[in-house]
């Protein structure tokens, strides 16, 4: 699930989104920001060279077994992204400008 409103606070996020049963951490992620983006995934520039993906992944995921709530927040382009765990996994994208 993906939602963007246009009229919200500047504290607020450009959109959210949750974690599907059949998507990886960074699956969301990259999706969650080609929203915000406006583009197909496929077209983004490497997450990689915005945050180590695989250590971010790799955190949640142990976060996720072990039943733990984290946020992790990082820059990608001119995107602030912050990562939640709690019940479920949600990506929220608030403009960096």
């Amino acid at each position: 699930m993906v939602t963007n409103d246009c009229d919200r606070s500047p504290d607020e996020p450009l959109l959210r989104t949750e974690r599907r049963e059949s998507e990886s951490i960074l699956q969301t992620l990259v999706r969650a920001i080609a929203a915000a983006e406006g583009v197909p995934a496929a077209e983004l520039e490497a997450l990689y060279e915005s945050v180590d993906a695989g250590a971010l992944a790799e955190l949640l995921e142990h976060a996720d077994r072990r039943g733990t709530e984290v946020r992790v927040g990082f820059t990608v382009g001119e995107y602030d992204v912050v990562a939640s765990l709690e019940e479920t996994m949600t990506v929220h994208v608030y403009d960096g400008q």
